[in-house]
C-alpha cells in the first residue's frame, strides 16, 4: 500500500510532465535529474534515482587495495598478471 500524499499532474506532448511545485521542492528533484518510473496494472510510481558518487583515492576502500594478508601489496603489483590467467581460464594451480 503506498503512503504519503497523492498528486495530479499534467501531461504535456512528447512525454514531457509537468510537476506541482511542491513535489519539486519537497523531492528536491533539479533540472537533469534522472527518475525511475515503476508500472503495474493501473498504477505508476516515480522515483528519484540517487546519483552514485564515485570514488576518489582517498575512499577508504581504495586505500585497501593490494593489501591481502600481512598486508603485502601483492595483488596490486600483479594486478596485470593475475587479469591475464583469468582470462586465459586457467584457474587451476600453476606449473612451478
Amino acid at each position: 500500500m503506498m503512503t504519503g500524499r497523492s498528486y495530479k499532474i499534467k501531461m504535456l506532448g512528447d512525454g514531457i510532465i509537468v510537476l506541482p511545485d511542491e513535489v519539486m521542492q519537497n523531492s528536491r528533484l533539479k533540472k537533469d535529474d534522472e527518475v525511475e518510473f515503476y508500472m503495474g496494472d493501473g498504477w505508476i510510481e516515480m522515483h528519484r534515482v540517487k546519483p552514485l558518487r564515485p570514488f576518489t583515492l582517498a575512499h577508504p576502500l581504495l586505500q585497501m587495495m593490494g593489501m591481502g594478508e600481512g598486508r603485502r601489496p601483492d595483488v596490486a603489483q600483479q594486478h596485470d598478471q593475475y587479469l591475464k590467467v583469468a582470462g586465459s581460464g586457467s584457474h587451476g594451480s600453476q606449473d612451478t
